[in-house]
């Protein structure tokens, strides 16, 4: 991960607005800025930035390993991943955001 880039995405989440109840709803709403920036257009840089470090920080700090994301994979990837169980399971979406992406991670990767 480019290591320049890294502080300023932990900066954005730490300084982002307190969420009340992060659910995996609320997660997918701010997924949609960086939909919005990948595709070019205008974004929410906090949403963007809580995002990217909600999922660098999960990863980094979930001592459960029940998968195995590689070493290889990016930030962004993780997101990615993320993002897309988000859209395919909105039935879901009531759970705790850790539930979800502890699934999203546990589905893509799994622990062998």
């Amino acid at each position: 991960m480019n290591k320049v880039l890294l502080p300023i995405i932990l900066l954005l989440a730490m300084t982002s607005p307190a969420k009340a109840e992060l659910n995996c709803g609320a997660l997918a709403d701010d997924y949609l800025e960086v939909v919005k920036q990948e595709s070019g257009l205008p974004f929410d840089q906090l949403a963007w930035g809580f995002v990217h470090g909600y999922a660098k920080g999960f990863v980094d700090g979930d001592w459960s390993r029940d998968y195995a994301v590689p070493s290889s994979a990016s930030v962004n990837q993780v997101v990615r991943v993320v993002g897309k169980w988000l859209r395919n399971n909105p039935d879901l979406w009531h759970l705790s955001a850790n539930k979800c992406v502890h699934r999203a991670l546990i589905e893509t990767w799994p622990k062998k």
